[in-house]
């Protein structure tokens, strides 16, 4: 599809190292195709994490990486990364907003799972993070 090929680009703009270049693109393109197929979806969101790895964001690339096993339906797997990702944010207390992002994340993870006790827990650190800012 026409996406495929955008997508293609993005990951061009990596191979080239081209890492800043690489992020903004995959996250315009991720506001352009936001309700379209799945797939697609998941290899932009692998494009970002690994243009955050390229930028030595490793914490926001954890999270991406993430993303795609959530998006995936593999919510184990997801939270592995999102807690990596986690403990990596908590070190520098200053990061806010990606801590609350995470806590988001994992807390979504957990409702679909199922684990609604653990979901709501999780939501509501998100919450108090974001208010604490």
């Amino acid at each position: 599809t026409k996406l495929d090929i955008f997508v293609l680009f993005g990951n061009l703009l990596y191979d080239m190292g081209e890492y800043i270049k690489c992020r903004h693109y995959f996250e315009n393109l991720l506001h352009v195709q936001r309700d379209q197929d799945s797939s697609t979806t998941i290899d932009i969101y692998r494009g970002l994490g690994r243009a955050f790895l390229g930028i030595k964001e490793f914490e926001l690339s954890r999270n991406y990486i993430g993303y795609t096993y959530d998006y995936q339906g593999k919510f184990n797997t997801a939270l592995e990364y999102y807690f990596k990702g986690l403990q990596i944010l908590e070190r520098d207390l200053n990061n806010k907003r990606s801590i609350a992002y995470t806590l988001n994340r994992i807390g979504t993870a957990y409702y679909y799972k199922g684990q609604d006790d653990l979901a709501l827990e999780y939501l509501k650190n998100h919450t108090n993070t974001l208010k604490a800012r």
